[in-house]
């Protein structure tokens, strides 16, 4: 790489520390962050070509080595740093983040010049992630009484190799583009344990190989939008008419966009697959072997438009899955389930209404018929719209894997079509 690059032996703690933004008013808090880790950080200056067996592009290359690195959130906060912890941030896994992380990296990411436009940044990279633990749904790790070892979803023993090339960054006229020239990574995660992180019970062994070709991530203004809970109509009489509750949650929000093109197998291997690895063999230390158990493979899986829409002498693809996520803070309706105190001691009946109050004991009350001006002191929550559509996504075979029998198939030739799939929900703290 040359002897004028520059190489950091780092190391750093972060005890604590919070990451906001304003919405309507309103702050969404990422309470309770926590990192830390040490290891090299190298940085180059490079010039595009292979050296060595290395692959080198044009840009600013930053490299890591031996580093070792975590980081886990406690919750989210909506309204203030001080309002109750919630869940929500499993919603982070749409950006690629966990809600908690340990890690072992090594490899580097280059930033050159030029994205989709000519102007923004063009960014390669190979990353390799060893001895890995992630959340994927977890409690916080202190609720107030000092900190406690986490329970929740984990994929433990994790072991990730991915590469990205020819990928763009630009702010749009619609918002930051992020557009993948091609990627493809392997995800095995040697137990996906349900509890404590190291020793919670495991569902056994799960592979996940993802090969893309022009997938967008755009992060645009506007969020969760308006909705009709409990009814249907698109305006708010014909909502109410319908016996529902039109939720107006403002103009202020976060929408994120993503378009997934699973493009079908590659000569070299590379593919979108999913693998269940149960009832493996022990080694003499009582860890599981993998490849010794029994394999539940989808393999080939793809996405397509349905057809050679475009005259190429192929099925196009150009649709993909889509998915858009908008998240709001909104103050909504929250019904009591049942007679009696709730966990925290505060009296009512089942379908009171929970109405914020200082002036009570806990902070709230339960009340039979608000009136308005209790109404305008519902919790506040984190309002999430999502929709998911594809044209027709495609699995080449499902297959069985025995140890020692090999490999059959079980189905030929899966494959969905027209799918149009949505959600709404309001998150807010239990009590």
């Amino acid at each position: 790489m040359g002897s004028t690059s520059l190489r950091l032996a780092t190391e750093w703690s972060l005890p604590s520390a919070d990451l906001s933004y304003t919405d309507d008013g309103h702050r969404v808090v990422f309470s309770g962050l926590q990192s830390w880790g040490q290891g090299d950080i190298t940085v180059n200056v490079t010039r595009s070509g292979e050296r060595n067996g290395t692959r080198f592009y044009d840009g600013l290359r930053i490299g890591f080595e031996g580093v070792k690195a975590g980081y886990r959130i406690n919750g989210l906060r909506v309204g203030d740093e001080n309002a109750p912890l919630q869940g929500g941030t499993e919603l982070l896994l749409a950006l690629g983040v966990y809600p908690a992380y340990e890690f072992e990296l090594d490899g580097q990411v280059t930033l050159g010049p030029g994205g989709a436009s000519g102007e923004g940044i063009r960014l390669n990279s190979d990353l390799r992630v060893g001895n890995g633990r992630a959340a994927l749904i977890v409690a916080p790790y202190d609720e107030g009484a000092g900190e406690v070892p986490q329970k929740g979803l984990w994929i433990a023993d994790l072991e990730y190799e991915g590469h990205v090339r020819e990928m763009t960054l630009d702010v749009t006229d619609e918002g930051l583009a992020l557009v993948q020239g091609e990627a493809w990574s392997t995800l095995d995660v040697g137990n996906l344990r349900l509890g404590d992180k190291d020793s919670g019970a495991s569902f056994g062994r799960f592979v996940l190989e993802r090969y893309e070709q022009g997938s967008v991530m755009t992060v645009v203004p506007g969020g969760a939008g308006d909705v009709c809970i409990g009814g249907q109509g698109s305006s708010g009489a014909s909502c109410e008419t319908s016996g529902g509750r039109w939720e107006a949650r403002g103009e202020q929000g976060i929408t994120v966009r993503l378009k997934q093109l699973l493009v079908p197998a590659a000569a070299d291997g590379r593919r979108n697959a999913l693998t269940w690895e149960a009832h493996r063999a022990r080694d003499s230390q009582g860890n599981a072997v993998n490849g010794s158990g029994m394999r539940l493979v989808l393999d080939d899986i793809h996405t397509s438009d349905g057809g050679d829409l475009d005259g190429a002498g192929a099925e196009s693809n150009d649709y993909g899955i889509r998915t858009e996520l908008g998240v709001d803070v909104y103050q909504t309706r929250v019904v009591k389930k049942q007679n009696g105190p709730d966990s925290l001691g505060v009296q009512g009946n089942r379908g009171d209404e929970k109405i914020m109050d200082p002036s009570a004991p806990q902070g709230y009350r339960y009340v039979s018929n608000p009136s308005v001006e209790q109404a305008a002191n519902r919790p506040l929550g984190f309002a999430v719209q999502a929709r998911t559509r594809f044209k027709e996504l495609s699995v080449r075979s499902v297959d069985l894997i025995h140890p020692t029998g090999g490999r059959q198939t079980a189905v030929y030739g899966v494959r969905l079509q027209n799918v149009d799939l949505r959600a709404n929900l309001t998150a807010t703290p239990m009590p």
